[in-house]
């Protein structure tokens, strides 16, 4: 039934030089190798809970999940001139948070010339341990520092395209764009509940408040003190492209053409990113480059 295959186990654990394990995990992989020069592979590995030095920017050590997660990837026959992948991955930990991604590739050469190709990515992903900030007035169990925490929803959508084509083979025209959109929603805040602690103490309960303002920041009340979060919440739109024509005039002397564009917008919203917003980044702002650079090659020696 199968060309080839192989069947993958592997562990692993790191440590920082305190002896502080940072993580441990184990991971099954196959790939495969069809008669029609398909290939396949699919990846589980699963991670315990384990204890990180930085998720606090510099404070006490703070407990991470335990975490499975999967992929699946397939892809065409590599000696056609017609290419294509499709990859899926699947992320879960015991904390709440998941992530789930796609991605795609396809590229046709149909002769010699020309060169065609198109990968669309996408996200959806919740962070429930996004770092926030490091705030006076903490407890003795975090050393008197709040280390504030929120959960973040993210999503990315992004498509890259590429077009080459060779008039002859000393002259040529390459082009590459890719819009991108991004965005981020924060809720669920709480700070660390205590070093070496994987829980946080969610604002809104255990005799605090958090209320949100008319311009989206937080205020937050805990006993007598009070305090501010700014509104994170971001859309993102980016869009760049390259246009270069190359000629060869003479053997190692070659003249390049170059367009760039760079365009972006970042704003603050709470929506959730969606197709349109790809096409919404060619309009946004931003500036055009253009640049000539010549290069000779000198008969020396």
């Amino acid at each position: 039934l199968l060309r080839s295959y192989s069947i993958d186990l592997a562990v692993g654990g790191g440590w920082n030089y305190g002896g502080i394990r940072q993580y441990a995990d184990a991971e099954v992989s196959a790939t495969a190798m069809l008669w029609n020069y398909w290939n396949a592979a699919l990846r589980f590995e699963h991670g315990i809970s384990a204890l990180s030095d930085d998720l606090t920017r510099g404070g006490p050590l703070m407990g991470t999940p335990a975490v499975t997660s999967g992929n699946l990837s397939l892809s065409g026959n590599y000696a056609m001139p017609a290419q294509w992948s499709l990859a899926l991955g699947l992320i879960r930990d015991d904390l709440g948070g998941w992530s789930v991604s796609a991605s795609g590739k396809a590229s046709y050469r149909p002769e010699g010339q020309w060169e065609l190709s198109i990968e669309p990515r996408w996200s959806h992903s919740v962070n429930p341990r996004q770092y926030i900030a490091a705030l006076p007035g903490g407890t003795a169990a975090t050393f008197g520092t709040r280390y504030v925490f929120s959960s973040i929803e993210r999503g990315k959508l992004a498509l890259t395209l590429r077009c080459n084509y060779a008039f002859t083979p000393d002259l040529t025209l390459e082009l590459y764009a890719e819009p991108y959109a991004e965005s981020g929603r924060f809720f669920a805040y709480g700070e660390l509940a205590a070093a070496r602690s994987r829980d946080l103490r969610s604002y809104g309960t255990d005799g605090s408040t958090i209320t949100r303002r008319d311009d989206g920041s937080f205020l937050v009340t805990d006993g007598p003190a009070a305090f501010s979060l700014r509104n994170q919440d971001f859309r993102y739109l980016s869009f760049r492209s390259n246009l270069v024509m190359r000629w060869e005039w003479m053997r190692g002397s070659t003249l390049f053409l170059v367009w760039q564009q760079d365009r972006g917008l970042f704003e603050a919203s709470d929506a959730l990113i969606g197709p349109r917003d790809t096409f919404d980044s060619i309009g946004a702002k931003g500036a055009n480059f253009f640049a000539l650079k010549v290069s000779y090659w000198l008969p020396v020696g």
